[in-house]
This record gives C-alpha cells, sequence and structure tokens, in this order.
C-alpha cells in the first residue's frame, strides 16, 4: 500500500501544481495550496506510521487527489492562461512587425498587381476591421490618397506597449514614425510620429491585427 499512497500523493499535488500553474501563481492561491501541500503531505505521514488499518486515511487521501486532479482540469478547460511575460514579449514583437508591414507603403503600390500582392501578404496578418479595410482601400488604408497621388510610405516602430489582454483580445500602444514621400511634392519624404492603437486578436495560435487607430479623444 505504500507505493500506492506515494502514486496517489503525488497525483494530488500534480493536479494542485497544475491549477497553480494555469492560473499564474496569483497570490490568492498561494495560501490554499500551501494547506493542501501540508494536508497531503501530513496524510501520507499518518498512513506511513500508522501501525493499524489506515482506510480513513487513504480515502482521504485520494479524495484529495481527486479533487486536486479535477479542479486542474476544469481550470484548464474554462479558465485561459494569462499573458505572461514571455507571451507579452512575443504579442510585443508580433505587433510591431505587423504594424510595420500594414503602414509601409511601397513605390508603385497602385498597380493591380502590387495590390494584389500586398493582399495576399498581409491577409495572414490581418482580421476584421483591418482586412476589410485592406480588401476595399488597398494601399489607400494605410495611407489615404496613395494611389492617386503615387505617394510612399516608410514605417518604423520604435516602442510597444501591451495595455490589457482579454483572452484572445489585446490592446496595444504603438509608437512610431512615419516617412511620406509624394513625387511632385515631397521627394525626400517628410517625417512624423504616430502614437497609434493597435487591436491585436489571436486568430487559430497566431495574433493579427484587428484594428488600428489614432491615440486621443477618440481612441
Amino acid at each position: 500500500m505504500t507505493a500506492i499512497r506515494s502514486v496517489v500523493a503525488v497525483a494530488a499535488l500534480a493536479g494542485l501544481a497544475a491549477v497553480v500553474w494555469v492560473l499564474g501563481a496569483p497570490g490568492w492561491i498561494i495560501p490554499p495550496a500551501v494547506a493542501l501541500v501540508g494536508l497531503v503531505v501530513g496524510l501520507g505521514l499518518v498512513a506511513t506510521r500508522s501501525s493499524g488499518p489506515a482506510r480513513r486515511v487513504d480515502a482521504a487521501l485520494t479524495g484529495v487527489a481527486v479533487v486536486a486532479l479535477a479542479g486542474a482540469i476544469a481550470v484548464a478547460v474554462l479558465v485561459p492562461r494569462p499573458v505572461g511575460r514571455d507571451d507579452d514579449g512575443a504579442l510585443r514583437e508580433r505587433t510591431a512587425a505587423v504594424v510595420t508591414d500594414y503602414l509601409t507603403v511601397a513605390p508603385g503600390a497602385g498597380a493591380a498587381e502590387a495590390v494584389a500582392a500586398r493582399l495576399r501578404a498581409l491577409t495572414p496578418m490581418l482580421t476584421d476591421t483591418a482586412l476589410a479595410d485592406l480588401r476595399s482601400q488597398g494601399p489607400d488604408a494605410a495611407l489615404p490618397g496613395a494611389v492617386a497621388t503615387s505617394a510612399t510610405q516608410q514605417a518604423a516602430v520604435q516602442a510597444v506597449g501591451v495595455a490589457a489582454v482579454d483572452g484572445d483580445t489585446a490592446r496595444v500602444l504603438v509608437y512610431g514614425a512615419l516617412r511620406v514621400s509624394i513625387p511632385g511634392v515631397a521627394p525626400d519624404g517628410s517625417v512624423a510620429s504616430i502614437a497609434r492603437w493597435a487591436v491585436m486578436r489571436r486568430v487559430d495560435g497566431t495574433w493579427r491585427l484587428a484594428d488600428l487607430h489614432p491615440v486621443g479623444a477618440g481612441g
């Protein structure tokens, strides 16, 4: 029975550890987790040292293991894992890359072949409003008047900060600079600093840009 008790105790502790990990180890879970660990260890010691029948102790230990494992399964299924530092970094990097590609308008972007190529390249990076704007407006979604004026735009993201994450949707603050060149008007380009809210949505495990709008009263 000692081997069986050890397996049950390990299962209980593993279930508890899984719950703590999935929840992101919030402060409120530490006291009950410590108490349950103490209970499992205590029951194991009592069962090991007891010279008489230990059915009640075995039943209690088994019950704790079942509850811990059931809790781990329920939490894993029902509660989304919070975004941690590693995930946060990946989200920032993805946002910077997608926003840069979305706002950059290359020379000749108004040509039919260039519009089609831009749509093919950006579609896997976009969703919702951003994708609808790209499909309906082409390069003008990133730079209004780009097609009519043959203007180009080079985007450089300088800083990204994650403001909020709710499940598969994130609100990200993006700072950067845009260099816009218009033939015959500003051929050398004018540079402007920008601040944008990027709404990112996770689709099939990949963060995509859902919307991009200026920071301000309306944003």
